[in-house]
């Protein structure tokens, strides 16, 4: 059986986790309760399986390289030329 993180030296990383995920839904506008209780049982029924709380995230609510803070486009300083060569 796996580890499950509910050991009190693994609470505050859960709770970090349960903080991050207000934090997304927040940003995304879709912080209803309804939907923070979705998130929250799903973020149980992982840990519970033993899934470390560094990945839970990732697994609940996948993020988009915008919501990473991976701008869009090329970074500062390349000029794309045509053909889609970078210079």
């Amino acid at each position: 059986m796996p580890k499950a993180y509910f050991e009190p030296e693994n609470l505050d990383a859960l709770a970090e986790v349960f903080r991050d995920a207000k934090e997304i839904l927040q940003a995304r506008q879709q912080d209803s309760p309804e939907i923070r209780d979705q998130v929250a049982r799903r973020i149980l029924e992982i840990a519970a399986k033993g899934t470390p709380p560094g990945t839970i995230l990732r697994e609940i609510i996948p993020m988009s390289a915008a919501d990473a803070g991976v701008p869009d486009g090329p970074p500062d300083g390349i000029i794309l030329m045509e053909g889609g060569d970078a210079s």
